[in-house]
């Protein structure tokens, strides 16, 4: 493939600009990584499209640790001759010195000449030139894949990108939340800035602020519930119908309409809690066009405009009328209806039917050991039923059984996906999985979590 001269000498700008002459730490990487579910990386192609295997902490991180699980680990990285390398690290064994490399030469290290490759990849990591940003989001959004990404966070301020973190497709990585980095620079770099130091090899640093990790890659704790107080003195700009809040924590709990908050505000997002509803200059209805917000005469810093969301509601305030109306109708007479507990439908997983099955104290079986089998004759149409229904909907049943909290057994959870049962045979397939109380409950957590993701 060709090198067009435009893509080229933009990169050789990036490169000459020595703001964009920065070494990510093996340390800021590794916390990074092992933020995600260990799930993430099994049997993925890794690329990192920035990196020179001599002197990238991204390859020697993601080469020292093959047991994440990956497949395969690619990289490539610019040179101002022109022709590159794609380097590959292919672990034979996970956990054994095992390991082969390969290399092969391709025309351009340009990341933007190289779709070809990361369109065979499934994860994108690296830190790419910054003043490149926005075009190197731009190719791995447009190739569908998942990534993590160091950039600065004035990148949301490009409505492009904030477009994605509005739709729910891009959010900040779980492990850079404020203050700044250190990063290796080139030798010749001019140590100018407070926060530079030379340590005893020579190798230079500078510290940058508004650093963040950049990804589409889920994690569990991006659903942390934001602690709010009511406040009693609401603020509001002075041309636009919103409370101005300048820090997050000033995010009042008692109002439910708009409200202006600082972009480090994604630091803390929550979107299960919160809408985005747009950055400031994006409002279709801002009075000023494509400028700042109005506060106390003056233009305030730039708002990403929010509201609490619409929650559901609350399991602690269930109603019960509708159970109260049933048994007004029928009292105690028994009915072909079937009550079960939830009905979720996951985005890429489908529908999922979950069914919890108590088991009482006073009973000889536990969570652990007991089985609809054992009561099947007097509750087989039950299980029949909700099984046909989840094979209509081309779904799951999951059966759950548990003990109350408190009592003996109450650390015992017990997954059953039926897979297959009859009136006459009862369950005859299924998939059963043990485990403790705390690690259900994460589970499900993280189930309902993801749940949420089919909202658009």
């Amino acid at each position: 493939m060709a090198q067009s001269k435009n893509n080229s000498n933009n990169l050789t700008q990036a490169r000459v600009n020595k703001a964009d002459e920065f070494y990510t730490s093996y340390d800021d990487i590794a916390k990074e990584v092992l933020s995600y579910p260990t799930t993430v990386w099994k049997d993925k192609i890794v690329y990192l499209p920035c990196d020179d295997p001599a002197w990238s902490n991204f390859w020697k991180y993601f080469k020292d640790n093959p047991q994440l699980g990956y497949k395969e680990l690619w990289s490539t990285y610019y040179t101002k001759e022109g022709p590159s390398v794609l380097t590959k690290f292919i672990p034979n064994a996970i956990g054994t010195k095992n390991e082969f490399v390969a290399t092969q030469d391709i025309e351009s290290g340009d990341f933007r000449e190289n779709e070809e490759i990361m369109e065979q990849a499934n994860i994108i990591v690296t830190n790419p030139p910054f003043s490149l940003f926005r075009d190197f989001l731009k190719q791995v959004v447009k190739l569908r894949k998942e990534y993590i990404i160091l950039g600065n966070v004035n990148a949301i301020t490009n409505k492009n990108i904030f477009t994605l973190i509005m739709n729910d497709k891009l959010w900040f990585g779980p492990s850079i939340h404020s203050g700044d980095r250190e990063f290796r620079v080139p030798d010749d770099y001019p140590l100018t800035a407070i926060g530079c130091r030379t340590d005893i090899d020579g190798t230079k640093y500078v510290r940058v602020k508004g650093v963040r990790w950049f990804t589409n890659i889920d994690y569990l704790n991006r659903y942390q519930t934001l602690q709010l107080q009511n406040q009693d003195h609401l603020e509001f700009f002075d041309n636009y119908d919103a409370v101005n809040c300048s820090k997050t924590k000033d995010i009042p709990a008692n109002y439910d309409g708009i409200i202006g908050v600082p972009i480090t505000f994604l630091d803390k997002y929550n979107p299960q809690q919160f809408e985005i509803l747009g950055l400031d200059v994006m409002m279709k209805d801002n009075p000023r066009k494509n400028k700042r917000f109005l506060f106390k005469g003056k233009e305030t810093y730039g708002r990403i405009m929010i509201e609490h969301k619409k929650m559901s509601k609350p399991l602690g305030h269930a109603d019960t009328s509708a159970f109260e109306f049933h048994k007004e109708i029928f009292g105690d007479e028994p009915t072909p209806g079937i009550n079960f507990n939830a009905l979720y439908k996951h985005p890429t997983k489908g529908y999922y039917l979950f069914e919890l099955l108590l088991c009482e104290e006073s009973q000889t079986v536990d969570p652990w050991t007991s089985h609809p089998n054992r009561y099947w004759n007097k509750n087989w149409r039950k299980f029949v039923s909700l099984f046909e229904a989840t094979q209509k909907l081309e779904g799951r049943l999951i059966l759950i059984n548990y003990a109350k909290a408190g009592t003996k057994n109450a650390d015992k959870v017990k997954i059953i996906q039926l897979l297959n049962c009859s009136k006459e045979d009862g369950i005859t397939e299924q998939k059963e999985f043990k485990m403790s109380r705390e690690e259900f409950k994460a589970y499900y957590k993280d189930f309902v979590n993801e749940c949420w993701g089919d909202e658009d």
